[in-house]
């Protein structure tokens, strides 16, 4: 039989499966502390945004309802001062202020031969002196250079010192003789160059003996006009010119007075035309198809000569050392007042 006692079957709960009746306890309070946290935060954060709103409500009401009163001031425009012209400059550089740059001089290279340049009309030549011999003459008798014509046939630099053989109009009209040096003064307003081509006749004289005389032909024309000077190197001859002349009109002799007119005319500051390469073979003796009697150049090598006259002609204002004496002391003279 079974007892008089009664068995108590204790309930399962949640308790009873933690082991620990304080535990579910301890549970429930930390989540009522966080919920009440939470709680506190959500009330603060709802409380500030309601104040900013209303905050923001009664700014925006404050402006529509405040009047508004815009005046507008017009200020005149002023007047442009009137300034002087110190007022102008005062405090500012003008070109006046500024120097010029440094001049650097440019200088004619004498001793070289004229170099080749554009080419001038042949009216360039009406306003210059050619003094020579015969092959002178054959130069203007075949080309249009229409220049002062004090060439002569059989002319040396000896014989022109004293031989009347220009033929100039005076005052009345007539023609009268005149001396080189005379005819050069008489004219020396009116032409702005002279070229000399001498030296075919003087080819039998002593090399010292012609240089000395041509020196002191330079030197006279010299006391007369300071105008640019061009001397031409002499022409050679043929070869066979120069085996059966009587005259002493050789080649090696040629060779020898163009060496001696280079130097001179660089240190004379001489302008030097060189044409010969233009009518010489390669061993530097006149070509025969330049020439009719292996002497005077012929018709078609005149043209050929006046050419290059036209296209080796020097702009003497170019350069330092070929301006005439006037325009010199009138460059200084501006440069001393620039530098004032």
């Amino acid at each position: 039989m079974k007892s008089g006692k009664k068995e108590y079957i204790r309930p399962i709960n949640s308790q009873s499966q933690s082991g620990h009746p304080n535990d579910n306890a301890d549970k429930s309070s930390k989540k009522s502390e966080q919920m009440q946290k939470t709680g506190v935060g959500e009330i603060i954060v709802k409380l500030l945004i309601t104040v900013l709103a209303l905050t923001a409500a009664a700014v925006l009401t404050l402006f529509l309802f405040v009047d508004y009163n815009f005046e507008y001031i017009t200020s005149p425009i002023p007047e442009p001062a009137a300034h002087s012209e110190h007022s102008l400059t005062e405090g500012h550089l003008t070109e006046d202020d500024i120097p010029p740059p440094p001049y650097i001089p440019v200088y004619y290279d004498f001793t070289q031969p004229v170099p080749e340049s554009s080419a001038v009309s042949f009216g360039y030549f009406n306003n210059t002196v050619f003094i020579g011999d015969s092959r002178t003459k054959g130069l203007l008798m075949f080309t249009q250079l229409t220049p002062y014509d004090f060439s002569s046939v059989g002319l040396n630099v000896a014989s022109l010192q004293e031989k009347a053989f220009i033929r100039l109009k005076n005052e009345d009209g007539e023609l009268v003789s005149y001396t080189l040096f005379d005819a050069l003064e008489r004219e020396k307003e009116n032409y702005k160059a002279i070229y000399i081509a001498t030296g075919l006749n003087e080819l039998g004289w002593n090399v010292d003996g012609f240089m000395d005389a041509f020196a002191l032909f330079i030197d006279d024309i010299r006391t007369i006009t300071d105008v640019p000077i061009y001397i031409q190197l002499i022409l050679p001859v043929t070869t066979y010119s120069s085996e059966t002349t009587h005259y002493g009109i050789t080649n090696e002799k040629c060779v020898q007075f163009n060496a001696r007119l280079r130097a001179f005319a660089s240190k004379q500051q001489l302008f030097l035309l060189d044409p010969l390469s233009l009518f010489t073979l390669e061993d530097g003796t006149l070509d025969p198809a330049h020439s009719s009697d292996g002497i005077h150049l012929n018709r078609a090598s005149c043209a050929i000569l006046a050419e290059y006259y036209r296209t080796h002609t020097v702009d003497i204002y170019a350069y330092d050392n070929t301006r005439p004496a006037e325009a010199v002391s009138e460059m200084h003279m501006t440069d001393k007042c620039i530098s004032q």
